[in-house]
């Protein structure tokens, strides 16, 4: 299987070839821009089962203690998203490539994970609570100042677009529920 490598984005190569086409039409356009020069890369890695990916983490100087655990890790996240969370315990070195350093453990890289994991989440209520309380704010000038049916208001509508930055001078809404509130945002 090839890779073809394109210097511009996929639209353009259809834009340049007359635009709509079907699935084989899209990939005879790719074949034909490789044959014309366009980069080509082999991939040369060829399939590893969850137990090779173990013994191949194992070969490079990653400790697996409980290879069950860890095989049942690489069954969900992937190895490729996993191996984001090892990086950091890699050696740099010119005369080898992808070994850990000494003492370096799956669970170390898997610690990481769940730590990203539990961050994000964290970050994700966070949002979640502020775009609550801005919501739940924005609706109460709208009703305070149109009423309480003002979401059904067309012409309200359309002052909110994007695009126009004098939306909320135009409908008269005070913005001084926004400054100074994030004390009260976060319950």
């Amino acid at each position: 299987m090839a890779l073809v490598l394109f210097p511009f984005s996929f639209g353009e190569v259809l834009a340049a070839s007359g635009g709509e086409r079907t699935e084989i039409e899209k990939m005879a356009a790719l074949d034909a821009y490789a044959e014309q020069g366009g980069l080509v890369m082999q991939y040369t890695k060829p399939l590893l089962l969850i137990d090779q990916q173990i013994d191949l983490l194992i070969s490079r100087g990653m400790e697996v203690d409980n290879r069950v655990r860890a095989v049942r890790y690489l069954n969900h996240i992937n190895y490729y998203r996993f191996r984001a969370y090892w990086l950091p315990f890699e050696e740099k070195s010119a005369e080898t490539e992808h070994q850990f350093k000494l003492g370096t453990t799956f669970d170390d890289a898997l610690k990481l994970y769940l730590f990203d994991i539990k961050f994000r989440l964290l970050i994700m209520e966070a949002i979640e609570r502020a775009e609550i309380s801005l919501r739940t704010r924005f609706a109460q000038e709208l009703a305070l100042k149109y009423g309480s049916h003002a979401d059904l208001d067309g012409e309200l509508h359309g002052a909110l677009l994007v695009g126009e930055p004098q939306a909320f001078d135009r409908l008269g809404v005070d913005d001084r529920w926004c400054r100074g509130s994030a004390q009260t945002m976060f319950y």
